[in-house]
């Protein structure tokens, strides 16, 4: 066993007060960026302001965004017109096939090209909802109720994906960091 030496800590009555000096920070900060990059035409919101969820903090400029987002649109619209053309030409297929006017081989190579052109439109659908998602992501909006005590980045600065734009205080719990 190893002797240890103990006190007692307790509030005493004394006419002595000591004062220190210290910070009070949030227990929670969230340094919050754009998902994707971009160049930055607003800043709404200053330090020192409070935040609600879900408000924007600031702006990308999202025109390349859209326009992919168009593309992607247009890609998908001509997707579903070859694959509805590739249905309604297998289903022709197929009755040509079932009077003997065609081989197994012909309606075989039909099927397979309605089966690529259902595959082009799903992954045209994919494309053409991750296109939407960037342009959704060119606003950042703030995650929490909160307090704005940094920005990073100002109006007409590029910024990357993931780069620290704002710094934000979780409203709530506080720690106090005090030096004895």
């Amino acid at each position: 066993l190893r002797p240890v030496r103990t006190m007692t800590v307790a509030p005493k009555s004394s006419a002595a007060m000591a004062e220190f000096s210290g910070e009070v920070r949030p227990r929670v900060e969230t340094r919050a960026g754009f998902q994707v990059s971009g160049r930055v035409t607003q800043r709404l919101v200053e330090v020192g302001q409070t935040v609600k969820a879900g408000q924007t903090l600031a702006t990308l400029d999202a025109q390349d965004y859209r326009l992919a987002a168009d593309a992607a649109d247009a890609g998908l619209s001509a997707a579903k017109v070859d694959r509805d053309q590739q249905r309604a030409d297998y289903r022709r297929f197929e009755e040509l096939q079932h009077k003997g006017f065609i081989s197994q081989a012909d309606l075989d190579r039909r099927k397979a090209s309605l089966d690529a052109a259902e595959a082009r439109y799903l992954q045209a659908d994919a494309s053409a909802r991750a296109s939407g998602n960037q342009a959704g992501y060119s606003a950042l909006r703030a995650p929490h109720d909160a307090v704005v005590i940094g920005v990073d980045a100002e109006v007409g600065q590029v910024v990357a994906a993931g780069q620290s734009v704002i710094r934000l205080a979780r409203i709530g719990e506080k720690e106090v960091l005090i030096g004895i």
